[in-house]
């Protein structure tokens, strides 16, 4: 995290992999010192603009989102519905864009054949206040380029 707030976001998007990857079965555990003051620094009300414009930025910049969004909806994270989810994803990766998959054992936990297809399709897009403007526009400019090398790639 301090790392992090020093170099950037995408420098170490790697090692958040490799991190992530040793924490899928940890269980929960106390607050630190450290991070009980670390969250007594952040202004939630800068946070919360942040985060509605960044939303309003991918909102109004993705083109081919086959998921109909009524305005402006503060979620977690940006939905984009696509038929080629899992593509776009790797494409998002390939360009140091983190979409976090929120439920990875729906693919085998039972689940219905509808639920295995959406949680393929949803691509989750990051909005949180770490992100500037011109992240957005980047992460807008890399999903329509992915979105328009699949339209020509049909024809």
């Amino acid at each position: 995290m301090i790392a992090r707030d020093e170099t950037g976001d995408f420098f170490h998007y790697p090692s958040f992999l490799e991190a992530d990857k040793h924490f899928k079965n940890e269980e929960l555990c106390y607050m630190s010192n450290f991070t009980q003051n670390y969250l007594k620094a952040i202004s939630y009300d800068e946070i919360l603009e942040q985060r509605i414009a960044n939303y309003k930025t991918l909102f109004e910049g993705i083109e081919d989102n086959d998921l109909n969004l009524d305005g402006i909806i503060l979620t977690y994270m940006f939905p984009v519905l696509s038929p080629n989810g899992i593509a776009l994803r790797e494409y998002l990766k390939e360009n140091n864009i983190y979409s976090q998959i929120l439920w990875p054992n729906v693919q085998w936990n039972g689940a219905s054949e509808f639920e295995r297809k959406r949680s393929e399709q949803m691509v989750l897009l990051p909005i949180d206040q770490r992100y500037s403007l011109a992240d957005m526009e980047y992460i807008v400019s890399v999903v329509n380029n992915f979105n328009k090398q699949k339209k020509l790639s049909q024809r």
